[in-house]
């Protein structure tokens, strides 16, 4: 479930972060039917490398309300995916924004 501010995870990707991102997406759409697209996705730096930010809005299966969901991608340096959403309630999600901006920027990555 995606309800918990700040799940970091990771997945065997097959090298091209652009399609492995992609693949992950599919991943938790398939789990989540009301996971939308908010906005393009856009390249970022994640703890220092190149990474990609894709803004998504999904309903909450605990309380019905639209939250704004952040998903940020990078890669490890054996080629696996690093993921880390962010979520948020709608009405805040501009103030959650920056709070997720700081954090993916500063994110300490140990590989």
């Amino acid at each position: 479930s995606m309800h918990d501010p700040g799940i970091v995870g990771g997945i065997q990707g097959g090298g091209n972060l652009q399609q492995d991102t992609q693949q992950l997406l599919q991943t938790f759409s398939r789990s989540n039917p009301d996971l939308r697209a908010a906005g393009n996705s856009r390249r970022e730096t994640i703890g220092g490398r190149q990474g990609i930010t894709t803004p998504l809005s999904n309903v909450s299966d605990v309380t019905g309300e639209r939250e704004y969901i952040t998903l940020s991608t990078t890669q490890l340096r054996d080629g696996s995916l690093l993921y880390i959403i962010g979520v948020a309630p709608q009405s805040d999600a501009k103030t959650y924004e920056n709070t997720f901006r700081r954090v993916r920027q500063s994110l300490q990555i140990a590989d």
